[in-house]
This record gives structure tokens, C-alpha cells and sequence, in this order.
């Protein structure tokens, strides 16, 4: 009965459900500027719009480390079982993407391949 409530109403959680294209949102809730490959990435990466967690996680970074070509890299070490980090990547022309519930080894590849210190 429940799977045929949800198949009558899907056409309009669907129909409900913002997307990327649809008003875009140019800024976090504090104003940080979002480039046109974050608007896009974000919610692919597990953020949700209005992306309060973008400012959560540069303004409480465990960690703030410099790209090779100079982009600042937020690195926020999340509590739990087992350690993961968020990250917000930003640049002088506004915030690049973020990723969520990175392991240390993927946090330490991502350094490794962008030129910054993760993990002193």
C-alpha cells in the first residue's frame, strides 16, 4: 500500500525537488561567492543547497592549507567512528568545489595531487 502511495505522488516530489540549473544559488547563506563549476558540483558531492555546511566548514577548518596555484583549501576533520574530512577548495574568484566524508587516504592523494599538506 505504502509503494503505491509513493508511486501516485513521485511525479510530484520529482516536479518539487530543486535542481542545479533551476534558480541558481551564486552564494552561501554568508555570503562566500560560488564559481559555475561549484554550483554545479556541489550537490553532486553531497552538499544541500543553501549551503550552509560550505560556511560551517571554512569558518570551524581543523586545518587550512595552500594549493600550488594558490587556491586556500578548508579541511574540517569530521567526529565519528571512523576519522573523515570535509573540505572546501576557494579561490580569489570564489569557492571551487567541496567534498564530504573523504578518508585520510583520499585526502592525502588529493594533496599529493594538488600540491597541498593535508595532514601535517
Amino acid at each position: 500500500m505504502a509503494m503505491q502511495r509513493l508511486a501516485v505522488n513521485l511525479p510530484v516530489l520529482i516536479a518539487r525537488m530543486p535542481t542545479v540549473m533551476e534558480d541558481p544559488i551564486y552564494a552561501t547563506p554568508k555570503g562566500r561567492r560560488l564559481t559555475q563549476h561549484a554550483r554545479e558540483s556541489l550537490i553532486r558531492h553531497g552538499f544541500q543547497e543553501p549551503f550552509n555546511l560550505i560556511d560551517d566548514i571554512i569558518d570551524n577548518a581543523s586545518r587550512v592549507a595552500t594549493q600550488n596555484d594558490g587556491a586556500s583549501v578548508y579541511i574540517r576533520r569530521v567526529e565519528r567512528r571512523r576519522r573523515s574530512y570535509d573540505i572546501v577548495i576557494e579561490s580569489d574568484k570564489g569557492i571551487i568545489t567541496a567534498m564530504r566524508h573523504l578518508t585520510r587516504r583520499e585526502l592525502k592523494n588529493l594533496g599529493r595531487n594538488y600540491g597541498f599538506d593535508p595532514i601535517p
